[in-house]
């Protein structure tokens, strides 16, 4: 339920973006002053075995707001939430996960285009590094009567700490898409839309 609901505040939002052009043709990707939101699901996950069996498929979803300090710098929150359900009638698991914290993202496509030569449009390509720090909860529940059920799993949280490397482009002056490798909040890779609000 939690999915679908999300599911449709980000395609509302999605439409309300493309149908609005409010931003000159000629703006670069990043800018002092911008503010993102950025939406996607993530994939690779990392530190969790699901077991098999019957079960549902897990979405991890991702969402985070940057701001630009300067032409170079953005700073910002994240957000995610995992849900997975697997087993039988009787013999069920259910596993919730959300993850927070704050980033720091370097935004190089202007410095690769003076340094390396380059020659990457600014107005729809934006190449950044990114910094996460947060923490993640993760809670089991189970719904059955094996003994074993009870005690295999246990409730917990960690920190989260890594580094990702992105991509953005956009099609439109305040819309596009972004893929990011590294540590995000919940695997090595994130696939999304980003939104210039």
């Amino acid at each position: 339920m939690k999915t679908l609901t999300f599911t449709k505040i980000f395609l509302l939002v999605i439409l309300c973006v493309m149908v609005s052009d409010t931003y000159a043709q000629d703006r670069k990707v990043f800018e002092k002053g911008d503010i993102s939101l950025n939406m996607g699901m993530s994939f690779g996950l990392i530190g969790y075995n699901y077991g098999y069996g019957n079960r549902s498929f897990p979405v991890p979803l991702t969402a985070n707001v940057e701001y630009g300090i300067n032409e170079y710098i953005g700073v910002g929150g994240y957000a995610g939430y995992l849900g997975v359900s697997y087993g039988s009638t009787g013999d069920r698991y259910t596993f919730r996960n959300y993850s927070f914290g704050v980033q720091g993202i370097f935004h190089g496509t202007e410095i690769m285009n003076e340094v390396l030569g380059l020659n990457v449009d600014e107005t729809k390509v934006d190449y950044y590094a990114k910094l996460l720090l947060g923490f993640e909860t993760y809670k089991w529940k189970y719904d059955g009567n094996a003994i074993y059920g009870l005690n295999t799993f246990s409730d917990g949280s960690s920190a989260v700490f890594g580094p990702a490397l992105g991509i953005r482009y956009l099609f439109k002056p305040n819309f596009g898409i972004y893929a990011e490798g590294g540590r995000g909040a919940f695997g090595w890779l994130t696939l999304g839309a980003s939104i210039k609000l």
